[in-house]
Order: structure tokens, then C-alpha cells, then sequence
């Protein structure tokens, strides 16, 4: 399968608009040298629930770093809902696999399946 290659703030802005589409309220953390390390690109809301949403951005084939990997351990484990994502497509998958209703309406209408 051919796929378009595209850089990460590429990706980002593409995963940015799929949330803004899914009305899930997120902001795009910069990183720097006053930031805590590990901290993922993105960071929301799941409505209504109030769950927190991470979302770690790589390009495909990248791979998180080990304090990219321990940060979303550990708010995993606290209960926010914690991704990699390659695409946006990994994104929409995802959340319908949670039960975000919008986003198995729109994994529906682009062929996925329950």
C-alpha cells in the first residue's frame, strides 16, 4: 500500500483535525528545555467522561523514548487513555476500540468494521 509520507507536524496537524472533528477538546504541547521530559504531543479531554487523553506522535517506524514510554506508563496506569499514534487513522481505531461513539460512527463510515 502506497502511503503518503508525511512529516510530524504534518501528522499532528492531521491527528489535530480528526479531534477537532470528534469535538474532543486537546491542545498541542511544545516541548523545551523547561519541560518535563516524556510529555506527549498532545494532550485532551475525553468528553463526557473527563478522561485525560495522551497521544504520543511518531512518524511510522519511530519509536518513543524511554521517558516518552515511562510518562505514558504511568498516567495509563492512573487511568488516562494513552496512545502512540502513526496516523490518524491509529487514532480514530483506537478510540472507537474505547467506546468513543464518535469516533466508531466515523471508523464505520471509512470501512472499519465493530
Amino acid at each position: 500500500m502506497n502511503s503518503i509520507k508525511l512529516s510530524e507536524t504534518q501528522l499532528t496537524k492531521t491527528i489535530r483535525d480528526v479531534l477537532d472533528i470528534l469535538k474532543i477538546p486537546h491542545f498541542k504541547h511544545f516541548g523545551g528545555p523547561l519541560s518535563p521530559k516524556g510529555v506527549p504531543d498532545l494532550i485532551g479531554v475525553l468528553p463526557p467522561s473527563g478522561r485525560m487523553l495522551l497521544i504520543e506522535v511518531k512518524k511510522p517506524g519511530g519509536k518513543t523514548s524511554p521517558e516518552q514510554s515511562a510518562f505514558l506508563r504511568k498516567f495509563g496506569l492512573s487511568g488516562a487513555f494513552c496512545l502512540v499514534a502513526f496516523s490518524a487513522q491509529d487514532v480514530i481505531i483506537a478510540l472507537a476500540a474505547e467506546g468513543y461513539e464518535p469516533a466508531q460512527k466515523m471508523h464505520l463510515q471509512f470501512g472499519g468494521s465493530h
